[in-house]
């Protein structure tokens, strides 16, 4: 039995989620996903934000509310909080994903196993209009469209629901 995604009941708004700030002169721009459900995932999504606030090759331009949603693979983990970030950055594409590597280590991330739960997840959903087929980071995300963990936060950000 699959659980259903509930919009009403399923946002959530906090200090920083959502947040627009201020405008940025680095020249490209990405989206990512962001999303746990491992330990208190409000809590470290504020980490998050400040830690990306205050690196210097990445500027927070927008964020979108939280959503709790379903695993999209399993039906016996806790909900996810999942939520979308807008940065401008000077980086790579293949640059920013190792930073959100790096970042997902010190936040505690381990994977045991393919699709095991986080404490955070962060993925590169685009960096601009690019297309990359580079086994290390498909662009866009490959399965944005069919997640409502991206696609959900994603028209929240642009004010949509």
């Amino acid at each position: 039995m699959r659980r259903a995604l509930d919009l009403r009941n399923a946002v959530v708004w906090t200090a920083r989620f959502p947040s627009k700030a201020a405008r940025s002169n680095k020249r490209s721009q990405a989206l990512l996903g962001v999303g746990g459900n491992v330990g208190n995932v409000k809590r470290a999504f504020d980490r998050l934000f400040f830690r990306l606030l205050n690196d210097g090759a990445i500027d927070i331009v927008k964020t979108s509310p939280m959503l709790f949603n379903p695993d999209f693979a399993a039906q016996d983990t806790p909900l996810y909080l999942n939520a979308v970030i807008l940065i401008r950055t000077n980086l790579s594409p293949i640059a920013l994903l190792t930073r959100l590597l790096s970042i997902e280590n010190r936040f505690g991330r381990t994977r045991p196993y393919r699709n095991a739960p986080r404490t955070l997840d962060l993925d590169v959903i685009f960096f601009e209009t690019k297309r990359s087929y580079n086994p290390k980071l498909l662009l866009p995300h490959p399965q944005w469209r069919l997640r409502a963990s991206v696609a959900a936060p994603m028209l929240l950000l642009q004010g949509a629901i």
